[in-house]
């Protein structure tokens, strides 16, 4: 050790393959390519939603729920509030890298999925509209023994 230290001048002299190394592994820092940016943004973005919607949300009701009596009466902010909370929960999708490609991928592509997503929730809405319908307490028929 002390044949790489001079203590006079506090010098560390580097063995060649520590010079090896540092040229290798630590390389000029490059300029970000748009892939990068563009994904940062759609990251950043994302985690200004998850953070702020939610924060948004929880003011409105609170003011609400003490402005407004009636508001206070339904209960709506306790009713919801664990959807709102799980908005929070979304930011992790961020934090891991395969969910951060995952997030990038359904970003940059939902706009070419919007007529499937639309078609989906016709779809469900049309079914629980047809089944909410078909067997209301009404037109239940029950089957007995008899």
């Amino acid at each position: 050790m002390s044949k790489y230290l001079n203590t006079t001048i506090n010098v560390l002299y580097l063995t060649r393959d520590d010079i090896k190394w540092i040229k290798d592994k630590l390389n000029e820092i490059h300029p970000w390519s748009y892939f990068t940016k563009s994904i940062n943004s759609i990251l950043n973005k994302f985690d200004i939603f998850c953070v702020f919607v939610p924060l948004i949300i929880i003011i409105f009701f609170s003011i609400f729920e003490a402005v407004i009596p009636k508001f206070k009466e339904k209960q709506l902010f306790s009713t919801y509030y664990w959807i709102i909370y799980q908005l929070y929960l979304l930011r992790i999708f961020t934090v891991m890298r395969p969910t951060q490609k995952f997030i990038v991928i359904v970003f940059k592509n939902i706009t070419n999925l919007y007529s499937i997503i639309l078609s989906l929730v016709l779809f469900i809405f049309i079914m629980g509209r047809i089944g909410c319908t078909l067997f209301t307490p009404e037109n239940v028929q029950y089957v007995t023994d008899d």
